[in-house]
């Protein structure tokens, strides 16, 4: 059932300035789930003409950014209270795939939804610089239906059908000529994103949670374990107690979530997790694999 439709008309703008006091709070405080210094605590949205943006999609959006929304239609949602079901098309004030990757990492922070890619388009650069589309991971493209038949654990594949196109328009040629294009956004708005947020699976439940990508603060904690001589299974058990400490009731939906407390097979399988060698005079740390994680190797002289 869908709670509003939107045109596509692209006159007589609406200005929301978006201002995410939570964020702000937690960005002053140490928490594994705040957001990077990246983003800045206020966006400013515009919208076309008879175009609705209900807050809760707002929330979703990463702030620090200057949006202009051409689309949104939004739907019920079976899965969850917390989850809600909307197709939209987003135009952004980015120029390059660096600042479009920085925003997807962000979304994907914000929103609690990972996305994995699909296909890079090959782009002859003349009309569009970039374009790239994306699948949830909770698709996980098997070869066969009976892929998965056999294993021991559940698999996280629902073959859900969310994705998100992401392009960059080219608005300047040689010479700093402007391109003819009858695109109204342009050239404040090069950036493009389309997005069908219809999931087929709770996204904020443990289930999803626990299939997140593990942050880099969740990564820098764990090295800090390792080096004081924190075996894998101990230093995952010592995240657990310290989020069990500081969220106290929420601690269970704290401790499901990967992308804040990695799971002991991520800590066993990344590497020689920092391995500590005793040898009288010195103590050597040696250089992990674990990507983001590589420590230089250290020697502490006893004598």
């Amino acid at each position: 059932m869908e709670e509003n439709v939107t045109g596509a008309a692209c006159a007589n703008d609406v200005v929301i300035v978006h201002v995410d006091t939570a964020k702000t709070s937690e960005s002053q405080s140490e928490s594994s789930t705040s957001m990077t210094s990246r983003s800045l605590p206020v966006s400013t949205v515009t919208v076309c003409e008879d175009v609705t943006l209900p807050e809760r999609i707002q929330n979703i959006l990463p702030v620090g950014y200057d949006y202009h929304v051409c689309q949104v239609t939004v739907e019920e949602s079976s899965n969850s209270d917390n989850d809600i079901n909307f197709t939209a098309t987003l135009r952004l004030a980015l120029q390059s795939e660096k600042e479009l990757d920085t925003w997807r990492e962000d979304f994907q922070e914000v929103s609690y939804a990972t996305w994995r890619v699909l296909r890079q388009h090959q782009s002859e650069g003349q009309k569009i610089l970039f374009k790239k589309t994306y699948r949830c991971q909770h698709n996980t493209l098997p070869v066969k239906s009976t892929t998965n038949a056999n294993r021991r654990v559940p698999s996280k594949h629902t073959n859900c059908q969310a994705s998100m196109t992401m392009v960059i328009k080219k608005f300047k040629y040689q010479g700093h000529k402007l391109s003819r294009s009858k695109d109204t956004h342009l050239p404040k708005y090069p950036t493009e994103i389309k997005l069908d947020f219809r999931h087929n699976h709770p996204i904020f439940c443990a289930d999803a949670l626990k299939y997140r990508d593990v942050s880099d603060d969740a990564k820098s904690s764990l090295t800090s374990l390792f080096k004081r001589k924190y075996g894998p299974t101990q230093a995952v058990e010592m995240m657990k107690y310290k989020l069990q400490m500081k969220f106290g009731e929420d601690y269970h939906i704290k401790a499901a979530d990967r992308a804040i407390c990695p799971d002991i097979q991520f800590a066993h399988r990344n590497g020689n997790f920092v391995i500590i060698v005793d040898s009288g005079c010195s103590v050597t740390y040696h250089r992990s694999r674990m990507k983001g994680m590589a420590t230089v190797t250290v020697e502490e002289d006893n004598n």
